[in-house]
């Protein structure tokens, strides 16, 4: 194979001129932060709004932050543009214009490199750990001749593409599924002939959930359970929930029963709804849930919160709403619902049904999430296959890679030296843009 392995100090880590933007309150900078590069796009801001010294960039150079060094982040200078072009501190600077910027930007993203890069990392942890530029610029990075470069960035991105498409069309799952969710809980009630009555009719009690003075708040005590326990479709999925000391006769009181609905009152996730099951051992309602106890001779309380997560559900619900700045909701606003209450046979074969598609519909998630998962390892085979000569065909007349490197090292030799100043030059150079 006609490829070397180069350190990336032989290949082109200069030494960046620094700036103090704001000694240039009115200048437009195009500024490479790190948190710009979630964004994929340079902030656009003025250099009295920038507190710390940058560092002057290049279009082409490609750069790799040092700070938190476990999350990929390489980015690649835009061309040229009519602002001047800066960057944080954080990040190391490559810049080798012999060689194509997206192949060293691959490169610095590619499985072989970032294992080594993360043997240069020191620091305690977090923020606070970073990759030390002197261990980074002795790591061999893969050469290729400059006219495979074009055809390994050519084929990674083709690729890439793909894969970004099929990222796309997963990402469109969740909403695809949660409509056909609401299409089986509005479906599972059109099919009932009964007249709509009020759940009233079948509510034996409602209760709000007590206010627990603080000193009650105890470790080893009865869970309190609150809307942030309540997971997707009425089921439970208790996150740590506080626990109180509670006499016999208050847990009586104020406890769950097998059976019980929980309907949440107040704030933004006003309406949410959930099934208690005696398996999930003693609990009691927070303050900002209702508990609806259900006459089960008559109603079954699976049926019952099906409706309630329905759209018709929930549209009643919300509109039972009291305007204030606080949105609320009451237990006779919800006991006011209207719904279909057919004999118990019926409902149970409805909550059957409904059921039935729903674990269907939950079985696609897993698999959504798999191919995700696939896609990530794919996009990571390429870069290794690209990275080991394996992605493209290899054409024998191709100017060697040492070749190439001569003309890097050249280049390097003939460019300037960066300037220690802080930047009051190039003020007049590039004007108060």
């Amino acid at each position: 194979m006609n490829w070397l392995n180069v350190a990336l100090a032989d290949l082109g880590m200069p030494s960046t001129e620094k700036i103090e933007p704001s000694q240039f309150p009115d200048e437009l900078f195009e500024l490479y932060s790190v948190p710009s590069f979630s964004n994929g796009l340079p902030e656009i801001v003025k250099g009295a709004e920038i507190k710390s010294s940058k560092q002057c960039v290049q279009p082409g150079d490609v750069l790799l932050c040092k700070i938190v060094p476990h999350l990929n982040r390489v980015w690649t200078v835009a061309p040229v543009s009519a602002r001047r072009q800066i960057a944080s501190t954080e990040w190391i600077v490559v810049r080798s214009p012999e060689c194509k910027s997206s192949y060293l930007c691959y490169a610095l993203t590619s499985p072989f490199f970032r294992t080594l890069f993360l043997e240069e990392v020191s620091g305690v942890g977090g923020s606070l750990m970073r990759a030390r530029p002197a261990g980074v610029a002795q790591i061999e990075v893969p050469l290729a001749p400059a006219d495979e470069q074009h055809r390994i960035v050519t084929k990674i991105d083709s690729l890439f593409a793909r894969s970004s498409r099929a990222r796309d069309e997963l990402a469109h799952i969740p909403k695809l599924i949660e409509r056909y969710r609401q299409a089986v809980l509005e479906g599972a009630f059109k099919d009932c002939t009964t007249s709509p009555a009020p759940l009233d009719d079948v509510v034996e009690s409602t209760f709000y959930g007590p206010r627990i003075a603080s000193e009650a708040y105890v470790d080893d005590g009865i869970p309190t359970l609150r809307t942030t326990d309540i997971g997707s479709y009425g089921r439970l999925a208790p996150k740590s929930p506080p626990k109180v000391n509670v006499s016999g006769d208050e847990l009586m009181k104020w406890g769950f029963q097998d059976g019980d609905l929980m309907v949440t009152r107040t704030g933004a996730t006003i309406g949410k709804c959930a099934l208690y099951e005696e398996t999930f051992g003693p609990a009691l309602p927070s303050a900002y849930l209702i508990r609806v106890r259900l006459r089960k001779k008559i109603a079954d309380p699976k049926y019952v919160l099906l409706f309630l997560l329905s759209p018709s559900g929930q549209k009643q619900l919300l509109a039972g709403r009291t305007a204030v700045a606080q949105p609320n909701i009451n237990a006779t606003a919800i006991c006011s619902l209207r719904l279909p209450i057919p004999e118990l046979a019926v409902q149970r074969q409805i909550v059957q049904k409904a059921e039935a598609f729903i674990s269907a519909i939950d079985l696609i998630f897993p698999h959504a999430d798999g191919a995700l998962a696939l896609l990530g390892r794919l996009d990571q085979s390429i870069l290794d296959k690209a990275f080991t000569g394996k992605l493209v065909p290899q054409d024998p007349a191709d100017e060697p890679a040492s070749k190439l490197l001569e003309r890097i090292q050249a280049a390097r030799v003939a460019a300037p030296k960066a300037k220690r100043g802080r930047g009051a030059k190039g003020a007049r150079d590039h004007g108060q843009s």
